[in-house]
């Protein structure tokens, strides 16, 4: 490339505005390249949401539809990796408020009463050194009444929060497969009712009361889709934890790292890109997490970023939620400010490769 590409180039990396329409060859992958064999409804979604974002806006802010999506099923899953101490504590708070709530608040308000058939959790231990494994297993042991089904898949070796979660949702599309007779993991998951997954801490920082919200947030971008004719079965929600309750020091790296988020990939239509709750349907969990190339801590703006290129609709909702302690990425202030420069190094490398191509969705 000459000189005035690598200019281009540069000032698309760190400006937060649209690049000139030749510059963004180098972001947004060429249909022979990382889109190649893809619909080409794709293309239409992206074109819609770049034209016309407050159609995500609108899906959100909806208070009601009289259209509904049929979901067949719901796992919650956890990564975890020696969480030994903290799983048991977040596995009954979570299978509680699914057995008391799971007609009344997550279920109704989202579709019809039967909307949901079941929901499950699934731990998947990412090559803990503790026990993390065997206290999953003896709380789902020793809880033989409860109404959600609990299962734990251990990795051998840590492979980082999004390698975890990418392992798990190829286990859950795996188990779908499977009840359907079809081995091929790479099919789109086509039957009348959706499968959906939400990504949660093990540490039980988020509140799972916003689970209704979310399921009908993502009804609305489903609709919103087949009302356009798109026959897109992928959304993405993503929680936003706010400032409540945080110190000043994680309300001013939170506040900073966001806008270098922004400034470096653009407009993502999420403010809080590392909120560890994510409501997904496993088609668009397939798409954005299949092949990860950054699977630990910053894994979470690539997803989003692959969202972006693809087109598959995104919306926000906010969630109560309450940091605790033993985090696994900080132990000290100057642990976070480094974890921060780390993981923003990270998202720059992205970035480049993405724009020149080395990196691509497939």
């Amino acid at each position: 490339m000459g000189g005035t590409t690598y200019t281009w180039l540069l000032l698309w990396l760190v400006a937060p505005f649209s690049a000139p329409a030749f510059a963004s060859a180098f972001v947004h992958p060429s249909p022979s390249s990382s889109l190649e064999g893809r619909p080409r409804r794709r293309q239409h979604i992206r074109r819609s949401l770049l034209v016309l974002p407050s159609d995500i806006v609108l899906a959100q802010r909806t208070k009601s539809t009289d259209q509904r999506c049929a979901y067949d099923d719901l796992t919650i899953l956890l990564p975890a990796y020696n969480e030994s101490d903290r799983i048991t504590e977040t596995l009954l708070a979570y299978s509680s408020y699914i057995s008391t709530h799971h007609k009344e608040d997550v279920v109704g308000t989202s579709a019809h009463p039967d909307s949901l058939l079941s929901i499950d959790i699934l731990v998947v231990d990412d090559g803990s050194t503790d026990d993390t494994a065997g206290a999953v297993r003896q709380y789902s042991e020793f809880n033989p009444i409860l109404k959600t089904s609990i299962d734990c898949i251990s990795l051998p070796h840590n492979e980082g929060k999004g390698g975890a979660i990418e392992r798990g949702i190829e286990e859950i599309a795996r188990r779908k497969q499977q009840s359907f007779g079809n081995d091929d993991k790479n099919q789109s998951i086509s039957d009348d009712r959706t499968s959906l997954v939400l990504v949660a801490d093990a540490d039980g920082s988020g509140d799972l009361s916003c689970l209704g919200d979310m399921l009908h947030t993502l009804n609305n971008l489903l609709v919103n889709q087949q009302t356009q004719a798109l026959r897109s079965n992928e959304a993405l929600i993503v929680g936003n934890r706010g400032y409540d309750g945080a110190g000043i020091a994680r309300i001013v790296l939170r506040w900073g790292f966001r806008t270098a988020v922004k400034i470096i990939c653009g407009d993502l239509e999420i403010s809080d890109t590392q909120c560890g709750m994510k409501l997904m349907t496993l088609d668009a969990a397939n798409t954005l997490y299949r092949n990860l190339n950054l699977r630990r801590w910053s894994h979470d703006v690539e997803v989003l970023y692959r969202a972006k290129i693809l087109g598959v609709p995104v919306a926000e909702v906010p969630v109560k939620w309450e940091d605790k302690d033993g985090s696994k990425l900080v132990t000290s202030a100057g642990g976070t400010i480094g974890a921060s420069i780390r993981m923003l190094l990270e998202i720059m490398h992205m970035r480049m490769e993405y724009a020149l191509g080395r990196w691509q969705v497939n």
